[in-house]
């Protein structure tokens, strides 16, 4: 059989509140890009598979919902991550 083996990734996605973490998974999911999205109040997750150097990559997206403000994200949403993406607004100076 020639089957092709799929790749895995967790990539978490971390930044401060209104920063655009849901607006890029959005963005990734229906390729499309809302600028008004209002803030998360739980995180998100989002499998996404791509063909990355014709191999079937399987990407699995964490979105922190800005639980950083509250320091609630355990060490365990981190585990096995192969990205952390740091999202921030470059228009808030605070």
């Amino acid at each position: 059989k020639n089957q092709m083996q799929i790749q895995k990734g967790k990539v978490v996605m971390a930044g401060q509140s209104d920063a655009g973490k849901t607006s890029i998974l959005l963005r990734i999911e229906h390729d499309e890009f809302d600028d008004d999205i209002h803030t998360s109040l739980t995180a998100s997750f989002l499998s996404k598979q791509l063909l990355y150097k014709e191999k079937q990559v399987d990407l699995q997206f964490w979105d922190t919902a800005g639980q950083e403000r509250f320091n609630a994200i355990s060490a365990s949403y981190f585990r096995n991550a192969a990205v952390v993406l740091l999202c921030f607004d470059l228009t808030d100076l605070t």
